[in-house]
């Protein structure tokens, strides 16, 4: 849905890689890259996490995260 919760602001590189599976979110708003990746500057991002919202009420919901964290393609 469009629910602000649903939704993660990413700059457009960003997006592209975790659209593609190679950048992904966890539980916790930790990132991960795909280790198929071999940019330095987007190696740097492994790991850290995610700057959330000031504002709990606009938080990313957990179980959204997760539900695609684990989401495989077919």
């Amino acid at each position: 849905t469009n629910h602000i919760k649903n939704g993660i602001l990413l700059r457009a590189d960003i997006h592209t890689l975790f659209d593609l599976d190679l950048l992904k979110i966890d539980e916790n708003y930790s990132i991960h890259i795909d280790k198929s990746i071999d940019d330095k500057e987007y190696m740097k991002l492994d790991g850290k996490s995610i700057r959330l919202p000031i504002n709990p009420d606009y938080v990313p919901s957990k179980e959204a995260i997760t539900q695609r964290f684990e989401y495989k393609k077919p």
